[in-house]
C-alpha cells in the first residue's frame, strides 16, 4: 500500500494592481449604486410617477449594470483560461 501525500496548494491572491483595481470597482459601483438610489428618491418625493422614473435613471442603470456584467464576463474569462 503505497502512501500518498496530497499537498494542497494555496488559491493565488490577487496581486497589488488587482486589489486596487477590484477595490476600485467596488467603490464606483458603490457610488453608483446609491446615486441610482438618491435619484429614485429625489424623483419620488417630488411627486414623479413610474411614468417618466424610467426616463430620470436609464443612463445611470445602463452605465452601472453593464459595467456590472462586464466584470461578471472579466472574471470568467481570467478564471476560465487559467
Amino acid at each position: 500500500m503505497t502512501d500518498k501525500v496530497i499537498k494542497k496548494t494555496k488559491p493565488s491572491e490577487p496581486s497589488a494592481l488587482g486589489k486596487l483595481y477590484l477595490l476600485s470597482y467596488n467603490v464606483i459601483q458603490t457610488i453608483g449604486w446609491f446615486y441610482l438610489l438618491w435619484q429614485s428618491l429625489v424623483h419620488f418625493l417630488n411627486r414623479g410617477t413610474l411614468a417618466t422614473y424610467w426616463d430620470e435613471v436609464k443612463w445611470t442603470i445602463i452605465i452601472f449594470q453593464n459595467a456590472a456584467i462586464l466584470e461578471e464576463r472579466l472574471y470568467l474569462i481570467t478564471y476560465a483560461c487559467t
